[in-house]
């Protein structure tokens, strides 16, 4: 196809607004791909880079309430998510894997009680191994 993006791969965010429902049907509309084409084509294809500052100082330490996982997993996770050969299907699973994950990691310090009434097909449970939150939840995505 002849226009702005000519000769140029790029990737578009299927999960952006360039979807459109047309009589209840999904799809993906090409005029505002091309006109983020052609706002992308008037400040340059080219990713500016700045250099990098020998001297700089360090990034400031994160906030004492932040909890900064050091899971393997999770880096694992991280270092596909980074990757630039990601495709975006892979990309968009890989981001839902690791909230899911952080999820785990986020709520590993809620205050639990005791449950004495559950009772499994072979008996009852142990108390220590039987437990409920003792706190209500709320997980709200940002």
């Amino acid at each position: 196809r002849r226009g702005v993006a000519t000769g140029r791969v790029i990737w578009i965010d299927m999960e952006s607004r360039l979807r459109s429902v047309i009589d209840g049907k999904e799809s993906f509309d090409v005029s505002k791909a091309q006109a983020v084409c052609k706002a992308v084509n008037k400040e340059g294809w080219e990713q500016v880079v700045a250099p990098e500052d020998t001297g700089s100082t360090p990034p400031p330490p994160p906030p004492p309430n932040t909890k900064v996982s050091g899971h393997p997993l999770l880096a694992h996770k991280m270092t596909l998510l980074r990757d630039h050969s990601t495709p975006p299907r892979d990309f968009r699973q890989l981001l839902r894997e690791i909230t899911f994950h952080l999820g785990y990691e986020a709520t590993s310090t809620l205050l639990t009680a005791m449950r004495s009434d559950v009772v499994t097909p072979l008996g009852p449970v142990a108390g220590d191994k039987a437990v409920r939150l003792s706190e209500n939840v709320a997980l709200v995505p940002v």
